[in-house]
């Protein structure tokens, strides 16, 4: 529902990358339901090197979760982006104090009810649209790939597939599986999950 808000501690790990990685001056977070197929690592190096810009992702037409109260304030912050896969400027980072930004917004938003969700909304709420933008290459959902591994919009070849929303690979469900079970697992109650929908 609209008053759920993800309150598992991992959720949050990717607001304290700069923390976690103090020499580090680049890093690139990926949620654990994405698979990998090209060179991040060249990624890495070809983004973020204006001074400007925070982090680089694919962009998308608006913020996910917002409340209509948080929309009144931040509706007009587009694009957004998807937070499970972006390339972060930790230097940046640091010097913009983002980590404190965000924790101040999700500590507000307990009393002022401006999004639900989890670390969605509070990302594009402090970045706002100091983010480079990425091909859509970079964060396709698993049922936006079509035959032959290309993104359905561009025909891009996919770099990272991510099973973003409900719909978990290791619980049987969701688009492309058997690529999913090349690398990953599935848990016993996805395989019969999997099974039953045959």
């Amino acid at each position: 529902g609209q008053n759920i808000i993800n309150t598992l501690h991992a959720n949050y790990a990717r607001f304290v990358l700069d923390s976690l990685l103090p020499k580090e001056n680049k890093a690139m977070y990926l949620d654990v339901d994405t698979l990998v197929f090209c060179d991040v690592y060249q990624l890495i190096n070809s983004v973020l090197n204006d001074g400007h810009n925070i982090v680089a992702a694919v962009p998308r037409d608006h913020i996910y979760g917002l409340t209509r109260k948080g929309a009144k304030l931040y509706g007009h912050i587009n694009p957004s982006f998807n937070a499970g896969i972006f390339v972060i400027n930790l230097d940046r980072w640091r010097a913009l104090g983002m980590t404190e930004s965000i924790r101040n917004i999700t500590i507000q938003n307990k009393a002022r009810n401006w999004y639900f969700m989890g670390s969605q909304p509070p990302l594009n709420i402090a970045v706002q649209s100091r983010f480079e933008p990425l091909s859509l290459s970079w964060n396709v959902k698993a049922k936006r790939i079509k035959p032959g591994f290309k993104t359905k919009k561009t025909g891009e070849p996919v770099c990272l597939a991510h099973w973003a929303g409900p719909e978990k690979p290791w619980h049987g469900v969701g688009a492309y599986l058997s690529t999913w079970e090349k690398f990953g697992n599935v848990s016993e109650e996805g395989r019969k999950e999997k099974n039953r929908r045959k």
